[in-house]
């Protein structure tokens, strides 16, 4: 009987629970999300973007207008506005606030540094110290990481990095290979702190490649959707 009355008090303990959390908490409805170092960004059904999060440096508060894609990085945030425009907000010394005045079909914030696909296919980045030498090659997309930059290539659909090949914020000076990747067709890659995963375009395989502590950059070898 005692068991029986503990049960029935912890369920309507979480009953409880359950109902002030849903009266309480904002729901949120969005179509595109990205999540940042310690904030998020997304794109409401209207188009407007929110964030909410750490906003040290301001990365949380976005700018007015409609966008249709939003990144959010290591403290500041960039989207790709409507008419193809790119604006950012937050960062440490206005380092990552100067996209280029151009059109945009993809953008990417990482740590200090942002790239992104301009509508011709091209690369450009900004911000950061030596990741911005984006290749000359033309992208189907770019992703940035903390120090270092990956890309697929439009022409043979490889993969290319560039950036920073050590660990982060250069604590041990060996070189880790996150700028090797591995041979293969891929349709998606990721940049991280410290290495970068993909998804090769064969048999949808996650591989990835970098520095290897815990396993970060060992998945098991099984299809991605």
């Amino acid at each position: 009987m005692i068991n029986l009355l503990s049960e029935l008090r912890w369920q309507v303990f979480i009953l409880l629970n359950t109902i002030i959390l849903l009266f309480c908490s904002e729901i949120i409805f969005a179509t595109v999300l990205s999540t940042g170092a310690g904030h998020n960004c997304a794109i409401q059904a209207d188009n407007t973007l929110i964030c909410w999060g750490s906003n040290g440096w301001g990365q949380a508060i976005p700018p007015s207008g409609t966008f249709s894609q939003v990144s959010a990085g290591n403290n500041h945030s960039c989207g790709i506005r409507t008419n193809n425009t790119v604006v950012c907000w937050g960062g440490i010394n206005n380092q990552s606030e100067s996209p280029p005045s151009c059109t945009f079909s993809q953008i990417s914030a990482g740590g200090n540094q942002s790239c992104g696909i301009k509508t011709d296919g091209s690369v450009v980045c900004w911000g950061g110290n030596k990741e911005r030498d984006a290749p000359k090659d033309t992208l189907s997309q770019v992703s940035v990481g903390y120090a270092h930059i990956c890309g697929i290539r439009t022409d043979d659909n490889t993969v290319e990095c560039w950036g920073n090949d050590r660990k982060m914020y250069n604590q041990i000076f060996s070189v880790t290979g996150n700028l090797l990747p591995p041979t293969g067709t891929f349709y998606r890659v990721d940049a991280s702190s410290t290495y970068s995963c993909g998804i090769r375009l064969d048999d949808n395989t996650a591989v990835c490649w970098g520095w290897d502590p815990d396993s970060r950059a060992s998945p098991d070898r099984k299809s991605v959707v």
